[in-house]
């Protein structure tokens, strides 16, 4: 008899799975990381399918949308840079004393890690076939089934974060002090985190970098490596554990790692040099599972990957070695984690004083696993071997004009999801110093402003094309805004270096959606800010938001079942309902908000009402209903993004209503499965 009690919990965590190998119609192969339910046992005794899940290993450079036999690649090389004349990236510096001037090329490029439909039939034959590599003995009881059983179920491991970075490893060199290398990279959105979902680039060059990128794709090499740096859902058994945190070790660790990242300590960083701590023994945990210690596999996997552990640690560490609280000034970045959208850096005058912490937690059930998935985009090569030109476009500057040149780009999702940023369009405007006037009547820099600029997109550019005003919409989600002025050939005011410019940037909202919630009671925002960087980007990071990803500790198994988040922010407060829309998943509900007002907020209180109703035959039975209160941390600054943050359905101590809720929900499956 099928027992309405058992549902699948997710995919099971730890150091086991199976791979399953399958070419595709084109003879492209493809390698399927398969784990099993952790019910599947219970699944199978009680005559249901089981459950498994796969995590795909290969990213893949996407196709073109306007044209699927091209790869979405192409590269915007501007010649003319080994002057003064022009500056289009971070830099500036004119060619004078043996310097390079800043400015080189744009390359944009999407990436996906979709796996056909065709491979995700053949893995799930092999599974029901049993044509698979024997599974390792910890799980090889998950992936057992009798003849008769049911089909089983193939899905994708949940993914509810992707944060996408790119690197190019193979650059011959990385510059000197007055040759030196700078590559950038944006996404043009958050990493998509459905299996089929495209992530976007943009990346800028210099001068040099750019000759070794273009180089590369001239000898048929494509340079890039991207990593899909995910977090997963799965299901755990509980772990007790105990952390031990050296603070004077995690103090030295940091300090090696200090040089390189001189700009402070991202989230990227951070885990990064997490994992180095665990290593050289600054941190280090006892862990144990049904009373005896884990085994040295099931430990290391957990130390390292389960997200939860990291964020343990710094939580004891970060107010004695980081200056982690960040300025309203402070310029913004996507990050999440510790670093609450802006870098952390080390305390220099931290002294050692051999301080240590402990802290003993409890890990269960439903966790979120970093993994990370890498790829080149070496597909392209036989394309641009065959023909480069389709992918790279020139732009000669000229070498006399003597301009700045700013190139503004957008990072703003313009879509119709739930996810996109509710901003309607988003302008930019560039002030130059005059050049017949630098100074004006009161002893001051005279700025001229610019509105409208040339636009284009990487590999698309009509030299034709108007001068417009700078703006962005859905319209033109991905242009690429010059803006040039003469530079002086004069000295400049005292308080202004004649590589400066002020950049204007204006977002404007959505005016009816409530996520919005502006300090100055408006729909638009503006941000000035004077630099010698010259390739600015929009988004709403420059104002701030608020991205919480929340999931229930438990799937909603019945649709009388209701669990309603009221979430508090300083004055503000919304409501999520969570329901049964997917009996197999826990329930997920995102939580966003775009303001300037809430930098200051530590804490978000969760006021979770839980509400089963009787079953369709009892209509004047009462609804059983009960609470609970969470609080949720936030970081101080612009950006408060925590994926995934799990909510604990409160516990229920009053037996008869205990008692009732089982039988409720008993009966809806039952009078729902009759129908």
């Amino acid at each position: 008899m099928i027992d309405n009690g058992i549902h699948p919990l997710g995919p099971l965590f730890g150091p086991d799975f199976i791979t399953i190998e399958i070419d595709d119609q084109t003879g492209a192969k493809y390698a399927l990381e398969v784990f099993p339910d952790a019910a599947n046992p219970q699944l199978k005794s009680s005559g249901l399918p089981t459950q498994f899940y796969y995590m795909p290993k290969q990213i893949y450079l996407a196709k073109r949308a306007d044209s699927p036999t091209d790869f979405d690649f192409s590269v915007t090389l501007f010649k003319g840079l080994m002057t003064e004349e022009d500056s289009l990236m971070p830099g500036g510096a004119p060619s004078t004393n043996g310097e390079v001037d800043a400015g080189g090329a744009f390359i944009s490029f999407s990436t996906t890690m979709a796996v056909p439909e065709s491979v995700i039939a053949a893995a799930l034959e092999k599974l029901k076939s049993g044509d698979h590599d024997q599974p390792p003995a910890r799980i090889v009881a998950f992936f057992s089934r009798d003849a008769s059983a049911p089909a089983p179920l193939l899905g994708i491991v949940p993914i509810v974060d992707n944060n996408v970075t790119i690197e190019i490893p193979q650059l011959p060199g990385t510059g000197d002090g007055k040759s030196p290398w700078f590559i950038g990279a944006q996404g043009t959105g958050k990493g998509s985190i459905e299996a089929s979902g495209i992530s976007s680039f943009l990346v800028t060059c210099n001068q040099m970098a750019a000759g070794a990128v273009v180089g590369a794709l001239k000898d048929g090499r494509c340079p890039f490596t991207v990593h899909y740096n995910m977090k997963l859902l799965f299901y755990i058994n509980a772990c007790d554990i105990q952390m031990h945190v050296d603070v004077d070790k995690v103090f030295t660790q940091f300090s090696g790692a200090a040089a390189a990242n001189y700009m402070g300590f991202f989230q990227a960083d951070l885990s990064a040099n997490y994992q180095s701590c665990v290593t050289s023994g600054g941190i280090s945990t006892v862990i144990r599972q049904n009373g005896t210690d884990v085994d040295a596999d099931m430990k290391k996997l957990i130390e390292t990957q389960v997200s939860d552990m990291q964020n343990k640690a710094w939580d004891l560490v970060k107010n004695e070695i980081f200056n982690w609280q960040p300025k309203p000034d402070d310029p913004a970045k996507a990050s999440t984690g510790a670093c609450g959208g802006a870098a952390v850096s080390l305390k220099f005058n931290y002294q050692k004083h051999g301080v240590v912490f402990d802290d003993h937690f409890e890990i269960d059930q439903t966790i979120s696993k970093d993994d990370t998935v890498s790829g080149t985009l070496t597909s392209i090569e036989p394309a641009i071997k065959a023909n480069l030109d389709k992918y790279l476009s020139i732009v000669d500057i000229g070498e006399f004009f003597k301009k700045i040149q700013v190139v503004a780009s957008p990072n703003i999702d313009f879509g119709d999801s739930v996810t996109s940023d509710p901003i309607s369009a988003a302008l930019v405007q560039v002030s130059f110093v005059d050049f017949d006037n630098p100074v004006g009547p009161d002893g001051k820099v005279k700025l001229v402003p610019k509105a409208e600029g040339f636009h284009y997109t990487p590999g698309k550019i009509d030299s034709t094309a108007p001068v417009t005003l700078g703006r962005w919409s859905r319209d033109n989600p991905n242009d690429l805004i010059n803006f040039s002025n003469l530079r002086l050939d004069k000295p400049s005011p005292a308080d202004w270096d004649k590589d400066q410019v002020k950049i204007t940037k204006t977002l404007v909202y959505k005016p009816d959606d409530p996520r919005v919630d502006l300090s100055n009671n408006s729909t638009q925002m503006q941000i000035e800010t004077t630099t010698s960087m010259h390739n600015p980007v929009i988004g709403p990071e420059e104002v701030g938001y608020v991205y919480i990803k929340f999931f229930l500790d438990r799937p909603i198994k019945s649709s009388n079942v209701t669990v309603t988040l009221t979430i508090q922010m300083g004055s503000r407060s919304d409501v999520i309902v969570m329901s049964n829309d997917d009996p197999k998943a826990n329930p997920v509900g995102i939580w966003q908000v775009w303001s300037d007002k809430y930098f200051n907020e530590t804490v978000a209180k969760v006021k979770i009402d839980v509400e089963v109703a009787p079953p369709p035959s009892d209509f004047a039975g009462t609804a059983v209903t009960w609470s609970g209160v969470q609080a949720i941390p936030l970081n101080l600054g612009r950006i408060k993004r925590i994926v995934p943050c799990k909510i604990i359905v409160p516990e229920l101590t009053d037996p008869d209503k205990n008692a009732l809720v089982s039988q409720y929900i008993l009966k809806t499956l039952q009078e729902t499965a009759a129908k």
